[in-house]
């Protein structure tokens, strides 16, 4: 593994960051706004909010799969190779074929049922594994 010194982290940092300020820039202007010309303020607002939210959503993203990647000390590990994404899916087609109210009934919405089946998928994978 190829080790980085402080200059270089700092240097692809800033790089990382400034790519970033571009591409944000240029998401805000990007868009139907269904009048002729340049967006107004209001619709500024609006689409600063998306962008930094779609921001902060992807770098939660790529956060979880390097925690995902570091756990299981494996660099091409992802969702689909152990089962936590079909784990998920399945969970949600049950809490779709138990019908909604079921569900309902019991307190857990649909996006819980996957993540509980995603869980047990993790579960049942590492007590296969033995570890």
């Amino acid at each position: 593994m190829k080790h980085w010194d402080v200059r270089q982290l700092v240097i692809t940092l800033a790089a990382s960051i400034i790519l970033w300020a571009l591409v944000a820039a240029s998401c805000l202007t990007v868009g139907s706004t269904g009048t002729v010309g340049w967006p107004t303020r209001l619709q500024y607002e609006h689409r600063i909010e998306l962008v930094l939210l779609a921001s902060l959503v992807g770098a939660a993203l790529a956060a979880a799969g390097v925690v995902y990647q570091a756990i299981l000390q494996n660099p091409l590990a992802d969702p689909y190779l152990l089962g936590i994404s079909t784990g998920a899916s399945l969970a949600a087609y049950l809490w779709r074929f138990a019908g909604i109210g079921g569900a309902i009934a019991i307190g857990l919405s649909q996006q819980a049922f996957a993540f509980s089946g995603a869980i047990l998928a993790v579960a049942v994978v590492f007590s296969l594994a033995g570890a």
